[in-house]
């Protein structure tokens, strides 16, 4: 549209210039011929006024245009100054992030030649920055890793970016110091990488740290497995999940992995199974319990523990709990058998005591002969003495034993009796009728089936 018209203007300006120049050759020489003039000039007139319009039309035209030019071409600065300056305040806030940094960031190219040292590195490496720009990388990295940088590099050259790799460097004092390191590649506005930047961060302390507690698990560990008393750890719902060497020797097993995932409760006796449900409830509710448990081990023998268990829920997904125990079966088994030697005491005491009051020897046996039954859980006894003169033993005091026991007679070395006599030690016969030393008066009239006698004197 614009071309045509300012076609048009430029036609319409020549055909004004043309008809002024006819006007001026053919100008009236006579008054009288005025009228006609003006009358053949109106038209010419005409066209010039229009030529004259179109003209003024087309450069306002034209200058409007050029005022929208200047007016965007002035926008269009305005906005690349901003960005501009936005792009000098992004630069001049990294550069102060990178300055500020507590990690090392070192930029080089892919030929692993520095170009920039921020100053954590320097307090990392040891290294001003005058010293190591312009120096290669490879100044940093230990004679026993030559590997390490050349696939860093190669991996950059890729596009790839290497992330939180450990590994050893060398500061300038010689030391090692173990580093984190996190490598990208820089890009050009084109796209092309034109270089690397490495993050180095110092996890030395961390490796000791890490280090101490990994030495500090082995001596636990190593505590744990060469102890004597039985530890483990089980689940909310009793499964094993760590044993001991001490409780897979006393259960009877070879490996842990033989216990590991069976339940707590697979090997308690079954008088004691009840207790188990109950055990769970108090570990989980107060967090601690404490008692026994009577435990079958592969091949049968029961064994009694003393167990000390507690939860641990700290900075664990799940709770677990930890148990101690030893095996207390032969202190059990001997406070046990104490307690009946001091009830025999007891008992002893008081049949001295009645003995002691007692001064008519069948009264006195006849006690005696009661409370050794009694002491020793016998259904009937009785007390023979030897008669001199007839060179015989004979009964002189019964218990739960018919009239029938008195004209019994023995010589020595007959029976149980007179073979205890004889011997003046004591026997025990737990299968009477079988043994060569049955009555067959005892056998018939008493039914005997363990004996048990002792001499007196």
């Amino acid at each position: 549209m614009v071309p045509l018209f300012a076609h048009v203007a430029i036609q319409l300006s020549l055909l004004l210039a043309t008809a002024a120049v006819g006007l001026a050759g053919e100008a009236p020489s006579a008054a009288g011929a005025t009228q006609s003039w003006f009358s053949g000039a109106a038209p010419v007139v005409a066209l010039v006024l229009t030529g004259l319009f179109a003209l003024a039309g087309f450069l306002v035209l034209m200058a409007r245009r050029r005022a929208k030019k200047a007016v965007a071409a002035a926008r269009d600065l305005q906005r690349q100054i901003l960005a501009l300056k936005g792009a000098g305040d992004t630069l001049s806030r990294l550069a102060s992030i990178v300055e500020s940094s507590d990690d090392g960031i070192i930029g080089k190219t892919l030929d692993g030649i520095i170009v920039s040292w921020n100053p954590s590195a320097e307090r990392i490496y040891g290294y001003a920055a005058q010293e190591m720009i312009g120096r290669p990388i490879s100044v940093l990295v230990p004679p026993d890793r030559p590997d390490e940088l050349v696939q860093i590099l190669e991996k950059v050259r890729q596009g790839e970016r290497v992330d939180h790799f450990e590994t050893v460097r060398r500061r300038k004092d010689g030391s090692q110091i173990h580093v984190s390191l996190t490598v990208s590649p820089i890009r050009d506005a084109t796209g092309e990488i034109t270089g690397a930047s490495t993050i180095a961060r110092d996890i030395t302390e961390r490796k000791r740290a890490e280090e101490a507690m990994r030495e500090s698990e082995e001596r636990y560990r190593d505590l744990v497995e060469h102890s004597e008393d039985l530890i483990f750890t089980h689940d909310t719902e009793g499964k094993f999940l760590s044993v001991n060497r001490a409780l897979v020797r006393l259960l009877g097993y070879w490996r842990p992995e033989e216990l590991i995932g069976r339940k707590l409760s697979d090997f308690l006796a079954s008088d004691v199974l009840h207790m188990f449900d109950p055990y769970l409830d108090t570990l989980l509710k107060e967090r601690y319990a404490q008692g026994r448990m009577k435990v079958l081990t592969r091949d049968g023998e029961e064994r009694i523990l003393e167990y000390r268990n507690s939860l641990r829920m700290e900075g664990l997904a799940e709770p677990i709990a930890r148990g101690m125990a030893h095996d207390a079966t032969e202190r059990i088994r001997a406070e046990r058998a104490l307690a009946k030697r001091i009830d025999r005491m007891h008992t002893l005491r008081a049949i001295t005591s009645e003995l002691t009051r007692e001064l008519d020897l069948p009264t006195l046996l006849n006690l005696v002969t009661q409370r050794a039954a009694a002491l020793l859980g016998a259904v009937s006894g009785a007390v023979f003495l030897w008669d001199e003169t007839a060179q015989l033993l004979s009964p002189q005091s019964w218990h739960s034993l018919g009239e029938w026991t008195r004209g019994k007679r023995l010589r020595l070395g007959e029976e149980i009796a007179g073979t205890v006599a004889e011997r003046r030690e004591g026997m025990i016969v737990n299968d009477y009728p079988a043994s060569p030393y049955a009555s067959s008066l005892f056998l018939e009239r008493a039914g005997f089936t363990a004996v048990i006698a002792e001499p007196l004197v």
